[in-house]
């Protein structure tokens, strides 16, 4: 059985954060709105694959009841021109 602080913080736009069962899980990019483009050097490219473990370890741990999934920043997800005011 994995746990809480085996994966806590194992992924870097990924925040983390557990009380009483729920998982509270947020997104981001260097805090702020996540970003989901490849083309931005300043984005995380290994946002698809982080996400992917990371749901897999969520998911190994008992201890978890709810996930609430959230995103950092103005928006849940960016870049600029996909709806996000600057």
């Amino acid at each position: 059985m994995l746990k809480f602080d085996e994966y806590s913080t194992k992924y870097p736009c990924i925040k983390m954060e557990r009380k009483n069962g729920i998982l509270l899980m947020t997104t981001h990019s260097k805090g702020d709105t996540i970003n989901w483009s490849y083309s931005d050097p300043e984005a995380y490219p290994g946002i698809y694959y982080h996400l992917g473990e990371a749901w897999h370890d969520i998911g190994s741990d008992v201890e978890n009841k709810v996930v609430i999934w959230t995103g950092a920043g103005d928006a849940f997800a960016g870049p600029a021109g996909s709806g996000k005011k600057a």
